[in-house]
Order: C-alpha cells, then structure tokens, then sequence
C-alpha cells in the first residue's frame, strides 16, 4: 500500500471533521461536500473486503475525495463568514 495515499488519506478524513466543527463553533452550518464519514467508512470497508488491490484503490479515493470536500467546507465557511461581517 502506498504511504502516501494513506497519509493523504487520513489528512483530508482529519480536515474534513476539523473544518466542520470549526464552522459550527462560529455558528455555521457546514453539510456541504461529497465524501462524508459515512460515505469514507462505505468506501474503505468495500475495498478492504474485496481485497488487497481494490483496498489501494479505495484509499486513493479516499485521498482524493476527502481533500476535496475539505476544501468545498472551508471555502463555504470563508465566503458565509465574509458575509456575515
């Protein structure tokens, strides 16, 4: 398994839950993005179950899709909080 792709994968699941109770604590609400805990836990658990090779595909997307939703929650945050001032 690629130790990239882990560690990317963890930083964006780490970001995605971090970015969301930093917007709550401002008072935001912040559901936005396309991989949730659920869905990451879903892909995970699929690919470990279908095997060794499936599982790398399947922390690569978590990698990819995580870091992406992180990014849609901060930048829903950034322009929510802007407007508030």
């Amino acid at each position: 398994m690629s130790l990239y792709g882990v560690i990317l994968a963890l930083a964006g699941s780490l970001m995605v839950s971090y970015v969301k109770a930093r917007a709550e604590g401002l008072g935001v609400e912040c559901e936005v993005g396309m991989l949730q805990r659920p869905e990451r836990m879903v892909i995970i658990l699929v690919g470990a179950l279908l095997g060794v090779g499936y599982l790398r595909w399947a922390i690569w997307i978590v990698a990819v899709l995580a870091n992406i939703t992180a990014l849609q929650r901060l930048l829903r945050v950034k322009g929510l909080a802007g407007t508030s001032e």
